[in-house]
């Protein structure tokens, strides 16, 4: 999780943060953002909700975080809400200069890891998912 520590360090310090994987078809992207979500094999995901909630955990008593995750795929060109089922087809928007966000995308406060990956386990159940010739 070294490569993702900045993002990490900004969501922290109340930036958004996103790591996004891209490339061929079968190379693994999946399996490193996602993996399992307990134990050695956990992906890129899991080990940095732990490390924020393991932060916020040690962090001074007066420090107050509110953690928020939203969960999307681009697939075919289309964005879709994983964590609300038929919220299909959204758009990007711009608020200002350089704030890009996903028009009814839906938002989940959250207390906790286990808080997280429940909501991961939920929208990798909505995910979209096919077979090319690369692949089969």
């Amino acid at each position: 999780t070294t490569a993702v520590t900045p993002i990490v360090d900004s969501v922290l310090t109340g930036y958004n943060g996103s790591v996004i994987a891209y490339g061929q078809t079968g190379t693994g992207k999946t399996f490193t953002i996602e993996g399992a979500l307990q134990g050695e094999a956990r992906g890129v995901i899991p080990r940095c909700v732990s490390d924020i909630f393991e932060r916020i955990q040690t962090a001074s008593e007066d420090s107050q975080y509110l953690v928020r995750v939203s969960y999307l795929q681009i697939y075919n060109e289309k964005i879709s809400d994983l964590l609300v089922l038929g919220k299909d087809n959204l758009k990007v928007r711009e608020r200002g200069t350089n704030n890009p966000y996903v028009e009814g995308l839906s938002e989940h406060v959250v207390k906790s890891a286990e808080d997280v990956y429940q909501l991961l386990a939920r929208g990798k159940q909505q995910r979209a998912t096919n077979g090319t010739t690369m692949n089969r």
